[in-house]
């Protein structure tokens, strides 16, 4: 039987396991590490100049707890102002971006996240 660790819950072996038990124990801590660790890119649509643009955003692996999630706009555009952030409650499912267009030309902007936090462990 694997133990785990106490921040993250993330499994590992015990020396006194046969290696096949430890090879997959291995396997569920890198899986569940990598489901720990999500992020992504949202397009948020165009809006005119001091409107909000929502979007949800579903995780992919739903997480055990509500992780801590960060959120940031991203542009090319030498001329356009944008902010972002997440908006109301956010839950181990998912979280919802606001974004606003402060100044600049009409159009889509992208907001890139990441969410790290405690997962169920992969079986």
């Amino acid at each position: 039987m694997p133990a785990n660790t106490t921040a993250k819950a993330l499994p590992y072996p015990l020396p006194s396991e046969p290696v096949s038990a430890g090879a997959e124990n291995i396997r569920k801590l890198a899986q569940s590490t990598d489901n720990m660790i999500q992020g992504g890119r949202v397009t948020l649509p165009s809006a005119p100049i001091g409107s909000n643009m929502d979007f949800a955003v579903v995780f992919p692996v739903p997480f055990a707890t509500v992780p801590v999630v960060v959120v940031t706009a991203i542009t090319t555009a030498p001329d356009v102002a944008m902010a972002c952030a997440l908006f109301g409650s956010y839950t181990v499912n998912g979280f919802t971006v606001r974004g606003r267009r402060v100044s600049g030309n009409a159009g889509d902007f992208d907001a890139l996240w990441f969410a790290v936090g405690k997962v169920t462990l992969v079986a």
